[in-house]
């Protein structure tokens, strides 16, 4: 099944922890704060809220983890350059997509995803088990049967492309899941429906499954570095 990659609904939330950290990290994302590069004091935040100084200080906190900000001694709560965010972080990467990615940005995202995926499929043709290899075909036969019917075929997907990361057997792999979600929903966001689905090359997915089934490497990666190429975020 498709991963929720939503944030958690922070203002349905009674953990006001959780909706300051929300409420602040997207301010930040969205560049309210970027003409000053620092946030509101902590009374500001206090009284904007109606929170108490030890809330506004763990939300702070947590989002100092993800280096988004850092604080001075008496000069208050600064925001770090993008350059330094967390792009893995969970959070700071659903933040970005709510906020709509810059085309700088979002062409990086793909860039990566390039140099990720087809090594990936190599090692998925090396490291999968037959349970690996049964969800990866039933993931390949939802979306061709969603692609001939012409239905909706996001979920299908970002399952497949789940189902080939986790064939890995290999956890640092596995960490890139929340940026390919994100990559494929941004794509489908921006296509459509209807050009999302007709970029879908079901032969290159035919293909790259057969190479992870027969154990060949070198053709997974090839099969999908085609998948994955430029070509795929072009029109975006």
């Amino acid at each position: 099944m498709l991963k929720s990659v939503k944030l958690i609904d922070f203002r349905a939330s009674t953990n006001l922890t959780q909706f300051l950290i929300h409420e602040i990290g997207r301010d930040i994302v969205t560049g309210k704060y970027s003409k000053q590069k620092k946030l509101p004091t902590e009374k500001e935040l206090c009284d904007r809220y109606g929170a108490s100084r030890i809330v506004i200080r763990e939300a702070i906190k947590y989002l100092a983890s993800k280096k988004m900000v850092f604080s001075r001694t008496s000069q208050g709560t600064w925001i770090h350059p993008e350059t330094e965010w967390n792009l893995f972080d969970d959070d700071v990467l659903l933040w970005l997509s709510e906020s709509g990615f810059s085309d700088g940005l979002l062409k990086e995202l793909f860039q990566f995803r390039a140099s990720i995926e087809p090594s990936a499929a190599a090692m998925a043709s090396l490291g999968a088990n037959s349970n690996d290899l049964k969800v990866i075909e039933d993931c390949l036969s939802k979306m061709l049967r969603a692609h001939a019917q012409q239905q909706e075929t996001l979920e299908s997907v970002v399952d497949y492309h789940l189902a080939v990361l986790n064939a890995t057997r290999n956890r640092f792999y596995k960490q890139f899941a929340t940026c390919l979600i994100v990559t494929i929903q941004l794509m489908h966001e921006r296509l459509g429906v209807e050009k999302f689905t007709a970029r879908i090359d079901t032969k290159l997915y035919s293909t790259v499954t057969k190479s992870i089934i027969k154990k060949n490497p070198s053709e997974a990666k090839n099969a999908m570095q085609f998948l994955t190429s430029p070509k795929t975020y072009q029109g975006l």
